[in-house]
């Protein structure tokens, strides 16, 4: 707290190291001012081909699910394909939820654009399966990405799983066939089996984590040859833990 001797009737500024929340003034020295956050209004905007963009509103839940976007989509007259494409081709998700759901967006075969906030914690198994997207951030909040994830999007060329990911469970990107490089953060506890299995023009993987993550069978596709880049202090680890691709192994540079 910082406090004002009468100074332009303010008396006291509240302050909470990351800006003003506060301020104490007048003859009373009354709150005359109080910051009020800006709160979320949309838990997914999604436009559709005919360009037209709609709104679903938070909710109690900080869940994303399939369900309540054909139920937005009914309550709105909007056709719904009966593969479930929908041709849907840009979703932004708002920063209320946490996770999105199992089968969210899964194979919306028109979908180019996703927008994922930092709010978001858990990634649901098959959420963005078969979607055309050519890029995607997860961002520094996102803990676990689920089975099937983002398998068959074949327009990704690179991908970049941050620090804060632990856990990318089986099948996460395969038949990613257009994926070039992957960069994989230093939180990483687990890659499950046969997570890259098809992504047959990576031409480089970077691991950061110092621990070698637990894989499991086939987690790097047994049909490839690219180096495995680690810290340089953790290459002998890596290699030991890993010996079916000991080989690979490379330090970091």
């Amino acid at each position: 707290m910082i406090q004002y001797n009468g100074q332009n009737g303010i008396k006291e500024v509240h302050y909470d190291g990351h800006g003003i929340k506060y301020v104490y003034g007048g003859c009373s020295g009354d709150l005359v001012w109080q910051y009020n956050p800006p709160v979320a209004t949309d838990k997914l905007a999604y436009t559709t081909s005919s360009g037209d963009t709609y709104t679903i509103p938070c909710n109690s839940s900080s869940t994303l699910t399939l369900l309540e976007l054909i139920k937005d989509m009914n309550e709105r007259g909007i056709p719904l394909d009966p593969y479930y494409n929908y041709e849907i081709t840009d979703l932004v998700v708002g920063n209320c939820v946490r996770t999105i759901d199992n089968n969210c967006f899964a194979d919306m075969w028109a979908v180019t654009s996703i927008t994922i906030p930092s709010s978001v914690v858990t990634i649901g198994y098959d959420a963005f399966k078969a979607t055309a997207i050519s890029a995607i951030t997860i961002p520094n909040s996102v803990t676990s990405i689920g089975a099937y994830a983002l398998a068959y999007c074949s327009g990704l060329t690179s991908m970049v799983l941050p620090d804060s990911v632990t856990s990318v469970d089986n099948y996460c990107f395969v038949n990613c066939s257009g994926i070039t490089s992957v960069d994989i953060g230093t939180g990483i506890t687990s890659i499950g089996g046969y997570a890259f299995m098809g992504c047959n023009n990576i031409t480089s993987m970077t691991i950061r984590a110092t621990v070698p993550p637990a894989i499991a069978q086939g987690t790097f596709g047994d049909e490839t040859t690219y180096p495995i880049y680690v810290p340089a202090e953790s290459v002998s680890a890596y290699q030991s833990a890993w010996s079916n691709y000991a080989s690979r192994i490379r330090a970091i540079t």
